[in-house]
C-alpha cells in the first residue's frame, strides 16, 4: 500500500478491511507500537522511518534497547496533566531484601537500629471496641432493670396507698353508723324515762286523790 498525500500507511485490519493513515500533521505526537514477540513491531517502525524520508521529514531512530546494561530500563513519566514525558534510560535500584528466614543475631540488630525501637516491646492490652461495647450494652441492661424496679415499685406505693385509703373509708362508715346507733338509743332511752315520769306522776296524783278522799269522809 503507497502512501497518500495527506497521510503514510500505518496498517489496515484483517483481511486489508480498515486501512490506516497517520497525518504527517498527526506525527509530531508520543506514539507506542506494542505486540508480542514476532508481530512486526521492527517492520511497523522500518516501515515508518521509511515513510517519513520519502515525506521529506527527517527521521532519527536509536536501537538503545541493545545498549542497555545490568539494572537500566527506559522510563517515561506523566507529567501534571497526565501526558507522557521523554523517554530515558535509567538506573534501576537492585533489590535489597533477603531471601530465607533471618538469624536472631540479624534480627536483633536491624531491630535495635530501627527508629521505632523500644515503643512495641511492653505488651499493652488495650480495652478493645468489643470490650467497650459490651459495657455499654451491659450498663444499658442495668439501667433499663434499675427503671423497671423503681416503676414496681412505684405502682407497688400507689397500690398500697388505694388500699389504706379505702380502709380508712370503711372505717369511717362504721364510726359514724356507731354515733348515730348510740345517739338513737339516747334517744329512746329519754323517751322511755320521760313516759316513766309522766305514768309516777299520774299515778301518784290519782294516790293522793285517793287518800285526800278517805280522810274527808
Amino acid at each position: 500500500m503507497k502512501d497518500t498525500q495527506d497521510g503514510i500507511f500505518i496498517g489496515a485490519n484483517d483481511g486489508g478491511a480498515g486501512l490506516q493513515f497517520l497525518t504527517l500533521k498527526g506525527a509530531n505526537r508520543h506514539g507506542l507500537i506494542a505486540g508480542a514477540t514476532g508481530t512486526g513491531k521492527t517492520l511497523t517502525l522500518q516501515n515508518l522511518a521509511e515513510a517519513f524520508s520519502r515525506a521529506g521529514t527527517p527521521v532519527f531512530l536509536a536501537d538503545v534497547i541493545k545498549e542497555l546494561g545490568v539494572g537500566e530500563a527506559l522510563t517515561s513519566f506523566l507529567d501534571a496533566k497526565g501526558r507522557p514525558g521523554v523517554v530515558e534510560r535509567t538506573l534501576i535500584r537492585p533489590p535489597t531484601s533477603r531471601l530465607g528466614p533471618a538469624t536472631e543475631r540479624k534480627r536483633k540488630k536491624v531491630i535495635e537500629a530501627s527508629p521505632v525501637a523500644g515503643r512495641y516491646e511492653k505488651e499493652i492490652d488495650r480495652e478493645s471496641a468489643f470490650e467497650i461495647l459490651q459495657a455499654r450494652a451491659e450498663k444499658a441492661v442495668g439501667e433499663a432493670e434499675a427503671a423497671e424496679k423503681a416503676e414496681a415499685e412505684e405502682r407497688r406505693k400507689a397500690l398500697e396507698a388505694k388500699e389504706r385509703e379505702k380502709a380508712e373509708r370503711v372505717a369511717n362508715r362504721s364510726r359514724r353508723g356507731s354515733s348515730r346507733s348510740c345517739r338513737s338509743d339516747s334517744v329512746i332511752e329519754t323517751a322511755a324515762k320521760s313516759a316513766a315520769r309522766s305514768v309516777a306522776r299520774s299515778l301518784g296524783r290519782e294516790l293522793v286523790r285517793g287518800l285526800m278522799g278517805m280522810l274527808r269522809r
